[in-house]
């Protein structure tokens, strides 16, 4: 059985190689559009396998599956969004601001803390962080996003 727990690394790193090796030889032939695919590709494969890795080390009893699972989904499905768009728009920002945002959610998540709210006669009301950042990226990150982009599409 201990045989099979070392197979997930093996494919990580595998993934890893494969898309080192293919993101060399396009990026010798200068064609964004296939090193914007390779790059989009080799996020869902590596990260998803990370992502998968992370998950299963983290306990969730703690967390009520629909305290964690929705914030989860809503994250996942805006931070792919926001790494595809960096991707093909080659901004190198954009790209920089998920991978933070994807080590702060994961930080978030394997900590498991709560975020006080309100203290409603001498009780605590307390949201987990996962909630509130997941909240916070999906407004304001948006639309600060939106700025950034009518800001960039100006310069050119």
């Amino acid at each position: 059985m201990e045989f099979f727990r070392g197979i997930s690394f093996v494919s990580i790193i595998g993934y890893f190689i494969v898309f080192l090796i293919y993101h060399y030889k396009l990026k010798q032939f200068k064609n964004e559009l296939s090193i914007s695919l390779i790059n989009i590709w080799g996020m869902l494969l590596v990260g998803g396998e990370l992502f998968r890795m992370f998950f299963n080390m983290v306990s969730y009893e703690k967390m009520g599956n629909n305290q964690f699972i929705q914030p989860l989904f809503q994250f996942v499905f805006v931070i792919i969004g926001c790494f595809v768009m960096g991707f093909v728009i080659q901004d190198k920002l954009i790209q920089k601001v998920s991978l933070a945002m994807t080590f702060l959610f994961l930080l978030l998540a394997g900590t498991n803390s709560d975020v006080k709210v309100a203290d409603f006669h001498g009780n605590d009301v307390k949201i987990n962080a996962i909630t509130v950042f997941t909240t916070v990226i999906l407004s304001v990150g948006m639309i600060l996003m939106g700025f950034y982009l009518k800001k960039r599409k100006g310069e050119k």
